[in-house]
Formats: C-alpha cells, sequence, structure tokens
C-alpha cells in the first residue's frame, strides 16, 4: 500500500470508528463509494477494533490492511470439534466458536492463527499454548487442546465463555461496591497463580475479563503474555511491534523496559 492510499485509508478508519455500528453501513457507502477493495480493508480492520492495543506501528496497521480475506472457516473440522460460527479476531488471531461432533456434546472456542503472519507472531503462538498449558485456575479460560487444520494451520481448543465484558457488566448490572471488589479479588486471583507459574500477562483490560453466565470472571488472552523462564520475547516484540493498551498497561510497559 502506497502513502497516498494509507493516507486516505486512516481518514476514513478515523471518520468511521467512533459513529455507532447502525450508522457505519451507510457512512462506508458514502466514503468508500464504488471501491469494493477499499471498503474491505476498511472492514477488515474494523473486525479488529477492541482485540488490538490502542497503539501499533503504522507498519503493522498497513499490514493488516493488506492482508487477503480470511478464508472461512465454518464447517471445517479442527480435531473433534466442528466450527460452527465467528466469535473474533484480533491482529494474529481469528477466534470461533465450535462443537465437538464425536463422543460426548461439548462447546468451545477455537483460536486460529490468521495466515500470512509473520514467523515471530507464529512462534508467540506456539509459546502461547505453552504458557497457557501451565495454567489451571477458575478464573483463567482453560487451553484444552492444541493442534493443526489439514491446511497445518495451527490452532488452541479453549474454554468458551459466554457472557459480558467487564465494561458491558458494569454498564448492564450496576452491581454493589462489594460485588465489583469480589470480581475484581478473584482477577487478582487468577493473575498471582500466573506469577506463581512465572506468567506475565501484560494486557488486563477489561475485555480481557469477562463475565460467565454463572456471575464469575474469567480472565482471557494471554497472546502478548511473558514467560519469565522462557524463550527470551524481547526480539518477539520487535519484530510484531510494540504491543501493549497504553490505557491499560503498566509504567514499566510504556516505558519499554525489555517489556
Amino acid at each position: 500500500m502506497d502513502a497516498l492510499a494509507w493516507s486516505k485509508l486512516q481518514s476514513i478508519l478515523a471518520a468511521v470508528i467512533d459513529t455507532p455500528a447502525p450508522q457505519r453501513e451507510s457512512l462506508l457507502d458514502s466514503l468508500c463509494g464504488d471501491d469494493a477493495q477499499l471498503r474491505h480493508k476498511i472492514e477488515a480492520l474494523l473486525a479488529c477494533e477492541g482485540d488490538l492495543p490502542e497503539q501499533l506501528p503504522a507498519a503493522t496497521w498497513m499490514a493488516l490492511a493488506d492482508e487477503e480475506p480470511q478464508p472461512t472457516r465454518i464447517g471445517e473440522r479442527a480435531g473433534p470439534f466442528e466450527i460452527e460460527s465467528r466469535l473474533g479476531e484480533g491482529g494474529s488471531s481469528v477466534v470461533y466458536a465450535a462443537r465437538r461432533v464425536t463422543d460426548f456434546s461439548q462447546r468451545v472456542a477455537i483460536k486460529l492463527l490468521r495466515s500470512h503472519v509473520g514467523a515471530a507472531m507464529a512462534t508467540r503462538f506456539a509459546l502461547e499454548r505453552e504458557m497457557l498449558s501451565r495454567l489451571n485456575h477458575p478464573n483463567i479460560a482453560k487451553l484444552f487442546d492444541a493442534g493443526e487444520l489439514v491446511d497445518a494451520t495451527p490452532y488452541l481448543v479453549l474454554e468458551l465463555v459466554e457472557g459480558r465484558n467487564w465494561s458491558q457488566w458494569l454498564a448492564e448490572e450496576n452491581p454493589s461496591k462489594n460485588e465489583r471488589l469480589a470480581k475484581f479479588l478473584s482477577v487478582c486471583d487468577a493473575v498471582e497463580h500466573a506469577h506463581q507459574h512465572l506468567l506475565v500477562h501484560r494486557d488486563i483490560k477489561p475485555s480481557n475479563i469477562m463475565i460467565d453466565g454463572d456471575g464469575r470472571a474469567k480472565l482471557l488472552d494471554f497472546g502478548i503474555a511473558k514467560l519469565l523462564d522462557g524463550v527470551p520475547l524481547g526480539t518477539l516484540t520487535r519484530e510484531g511491534g510494540f504491543v501493549l493498551t497504553p490505557s491499560y498497561a503498566a509504567p514499566e510497559q510504556l516505558r519499554a523496559a525489555n517489556w
């Protein structure tokens, strides 16, 4: 993507991203006109909204915008699971709901590495699998399995947490101070468990905390976590872009002190 095309995409994205979802279609019609390719790029970036850090290098955004449309995976098999619907996507992965079709009934989340990601992000995805395999806590979404699709796309089989994220729960339930503190402390327990296993999450924010149907808080997405006794992640961070969410980052992350 050349600089002029990138500038145009940026200006349209800035105009659309703060527009409520119901009004986005008509605004995209107006701003993109008959340019179907431009519209696809804008929609691809909007699909990542809320899952990407707030500040990414321009080169990373441009790579996302230039990426080919991801193949639909609905109906494909991931081991004993059949993929049913898309739940969301981020800069390096796409998450689907899936159902076990052998032996017994079970619904799970399948996290797939996006096609055409770089070697650094593929390595990080493998490290996420290793990190999650260490954890067993009621307030952390569980890793059940991992593998590859028939086209060698890596995937993780995760606990499917159905509910609302932290911000939605606060807005819709208006819980008491004691209820909020109880949930917050359960997340602290999850973080402590991760630290005991030498893992630092590095991206704790409202969208990564879900309140399930039973009212239990679940910490999600260890995709940019740091493994303190494993492969140094400094190189991965530099190759994949400076990954954090500024509004929720720790001071040492903002100082880029090897985090």
